[in-house]
């Protein structure tokens, strides 16, 4: 446990683009559900209601089991620092108090580590929340897609 903790790779990108192609993919599956004659009536009729929720049911479930792998990553990573952080706290606390000049050498070499994990958990922390946004949008989804079932199965 000499060396410091990395920082976590950067996947915004993913589940971003999942959330911008939502909106498309709904109106395309309830356009295709629809079948050829498009008119409000066949867009609304219990079937295709049922279909489209369905459908952003998956879609849902795929977006949630993404966050909830880089969410798992992420507690790992702010885990890995806490314990490299009580590592270096224990190396501080073994210092020779006969010799200064070694433990001024230490300090600053444990300050310097400090620094670093601390600028990583930092980072670990705010993917954390960032992905515990996202997966409330895809709870929010999935809501969506529950109300769709419901109404499909009204309407019928």
């Amino acid at each position: 446990m000499n060396k410091p903790p990395s920082h976590l790779p950067d996947s915004k990108l993913f589940a971003r683009h999942m959330l911008m192609i939502y909106p498309f993919y709904l109106a395309a599956t309830w356009l295709v559900a629809a079948g050829p004659r498009i008119t409000l009536e066949r867009l609304l009729e219990a079937n295709t209601l049922t279909i489209v929720g369905l459908l952003s049911d998956f879609f849902a479930g795929a977006l949630l089991a993404w966050e909830h792998f880089h969410l798992r990553k992420a507690s790992l990573k702010i885990r890995e620092c806490l314990a490299y952080d009580s590592y270096l706290d224990a190396m501080f606390n073994s210092r020779n108090a006969a010799k200064p000049i070694e433990n001024a050498k230490l300090l600053e070499e444990v300050g310097g580590q400090k620094k670093q994990n601390s600028a990583v958990r930092a980072s670990a922390e705010e993917y954390q929340d960032t992905k515990y946004k996202l997966a409330i949008i895809g709870f929010i989804i999935l809501g969506v897609s529950a109300i769709l079932q419901i109404s499909g199965s009204l309407v019928a």
